[in-house]
């Protein structure tokens, strides 16, 4: 089972996912995941993404500072691939339900490919899975899950 949520605002869906996993965890349920937290840094300059995985107490940096005046894509690829190593390891040891952090532009499109295997990994596996997406991910028509 898959569901989604698309709460609107900006980080509208980060609070809500986190405030899930919050309550669930705090109800003993065995989580798997990572929800992300953006850390404001000023109000001159982009925040600071954060996964935080549900496992355990590891927080992974997902963005890079590429600079005032930048422009392109602020994910940094090697902390994102850190948190999937963590959340593969998580869903081996078993877990009640799966949260992904975001199903956006760079999933749809056919990257993040990690985050992409964890959902199909659960679909396969008949494991309960929640994930947020922004509007156009949910709106765009294209198959997001392809399980083998």
């Amino acid at each position: 089972m898959l569901g989604y949520v698309v709460p609107q605002g900006r980080g509208a869906s980060d609070v809500l996912i986190r405030e899930v996993a919050a309550r669930l965890r705090d109800g003993g349920v065995r989580l798997a995941g990572a929800v992300q937290i953006n850390v404001e840094t000023g109000p001159d300059t982009k925040c600071m993404m954060d996964l935080h995985v549900l496992s355990g107490f590891d927080v992974v940096r997902i963005s890079q500072n590429l600079g005032a005046l930048s422009r392109g894509c602020r994910l940094d690829p090697d902390g994102l691939e850190r948190a999937v190593g963590l959340v593969s390891a998580s869903l081996r040891d078993g877990a009640a339900l799966l949260i992904v952090n975001k199903f956006g532009k760079q999933e749809a499109d056919g990257r993040r490919d990690g985050e992409r295997s964890h959902r199909a990994d659960g679909v396969r596996r008949q494991q309960p899975a929640a994930e947020h997406r922004d509007a156009a991910a949910a709106h765009d028509g294209k198959a997001h899950l392809q399980p083998g």
